[in-house]
C-alpha cells in the first residue's frame, strides 16, 4: 500500500516538474532587442544604453523579469534584422501606413512632428510647396521613414548617411540645403555635437522652413513580422501598464526639458 502511495506521489512530482519546466520554456521566449543611434530616444553614453525609448524598454523588461541585452546597429541593418528574423523588437520605429500589417506595434513612446530645417542665413532658400523641395539637397539617414517619404515625393537630390550628427554638421557648413527632423532630436543632437567638437553649433543657427508631410502616427517600440503572438501581447500589456501608471509620461518629461 505504501509502495503504491509512494509511486503515485513520485509520479505527481515528476508531472509537476514537467509542467513547470514547460511553462518556463514557453514564457522565456528568446527575444532580440535592437536599436540604432537615435538621440534622444536611443544612444550609448559611457558604454551604457540611454535615451527616452531605452528607458521605456528597460521598464518593460524589468516588469516582465527579463534580462535581454540591447544591441545597436546602423538603421538599414537593424531594419533588415527585424523584418527577417524571429522575435525581434526594434526601437524607435516610426509608425507609417506602409508599415501597418508588417510590424506588431507595442506602443508609442513619443509623437512624431517633423519639419524641414535650413540655415537661418540661407535667405535664398524659399519653400512654399512640396514642389519647391525638389530644388534643394536634403540630408537624411539611410532607410529612415523621412528618407522613404522624400523618395515617394519624387525628390532626387538626397544625401543619405548613417548618423543624424553627420546631417547636422553638413547643414551647418552648407553641404546640404535642408534637413527634415523633429525639434527635440535636432536640439539634442546639437548638444552631442558640441560636446565632441571644438567648433560649436547653435540651435539658433537654424530655422523651420516647411512642415514635413509626415503620415506616421508616432515613434514606437515594435516587433517584426515573425514574432510569437503571445510574446507580442505580453509586451503590449506591460507597455499599457507603464503608460497607465504614469511612468511613461514621467520618462518623457525628463527629455522634454
Amino acid at each position: 500500500m505504501n509502495s503504491v502511495i509512494h509511486d503515485s506521489i513520485h509520479k505527481l512530482i515528476l508531472c509537476f516538474i514537467s509542467i513547470s519546466f514547460f511553462s518556463v520554456s514557453v514564457s522565456a521566449e528568446p527575444v532580440q532587442i535592437i536599436t540604432n543611434d537615435f538621440p534622444p530616444y536611443s544612444y550609448i553614453e559611457d558604454g551604457k544604453f540611454k535615451g527616452l525609448a531605452t528607458e521605456v524598454v528597460e521598464a518593460i523588461l524589468d516588469d516582465l523579469g527579463m534580462a535581454t541585452k540591447i544591441k545597436q546597429y546602423p538603421w538599414a541593418r537593424a531594419y533588415k534584422i527585424v523584418t527577417t528574423q524571429k522575435n525581434v523588437l526594434i526601437y524607435t520605429l516610426a509608425r507609417t501606413p506602409q508599415r501597418e500589417g508588417l510590424f506588431n506595434f507595442i506602443g508609442e513612446v513619443a509623437p512624431r512632428t517633423v519639419y524641414f530645417y535650413k540655415l537661418k542665413s540661407r535667405t535664398d532658400i524659399k519653400i512654399e510647396s512640396i514642389g519647391d523641395l525638389k530644388k534643394y539637397s536634403h540630408g537624411v539617414v539611410q532607410g529612415y521613414a523621412t528618407h522613404k517619404k522624400l523618395v515617394e515625393l519624387g525628390i532626387k537630390n538626397i544625401q543619405a548617411v548613417v548618423s543624424d550628427i553627420q546631417n547636422i554638421k553638413k547643414l551647418a557648413v552648407g553641404r546640404i540645403d535642408l534637413y527634415p527632423q523633429d525639434e527635440m532630436i535636432l536640439a539634442h543632437n546639437i548638444r552631442i555635437y558640441n560636446e565632441k567638437n571644438e567648433s560649436k553649433i547653435s540651435f539658433s543657427d537654424f530655422e523651420r522652413v516647411f512642415d514635413f508631410p509626415a503620415d506616421g502616427k508616432g515613434r514606437t517600440l515594435s516587433f517584426g513580422p515573425y514574432a510569437d503572438e503571445e510574446l507580442v501581447e505580453k509586451f503590449q500589456r506591460s507597455f499599457n501598464e507603464i503608460k497607465r501608471s504614469g511612468k511613461l509620461e514621467a520618462i518623457r518629461k525628463k527629455y522634454m526639458k
